[in-house]
């Protein structure tokens, strides 16, 4: 079922295995509530706020970093960098 979400919210040919998802933010001018879906290939996020739709889409080939880090002075949170991005998500 996570693995057909995966194929259908980000148009993801072949996701890989499915791992995980979970319930958490992006780090935008606000903070955008989603859903973070892991798979052995990629790391994607989901959200729609009022209409307002992000899709951000990770290859873990394309990874050069992960980092435990805070935003927003407060929140626990967790920094992708890739090569030419930085998205963080609490």
């Amino acid at each position: 079922m996570a693995t057909r979400a995966m194929q259908q919210h980000f148009a993801l040919a072949t996701p890989g295995v499915f791992i995980e998802d979970f319930s958490c933010a992006i780090k935008r001018r606000i903070m955008l509530h989603g859903r973070m879906y892991i798979s052995s290939e990629y790391v994607c996020f989901r959200s729609d706020i009022f209409g307002v739709k992000t899709v951000v889409v990770l290859p873990l080939r394309e990874v050069v970093s992960f980092r435990k880090s805070v935003a927003d002075i407060i929140n626990p949170s967790i920094e992708i960098c890739t090569a030419t991005d930085r998205h963080v998500f609490a």
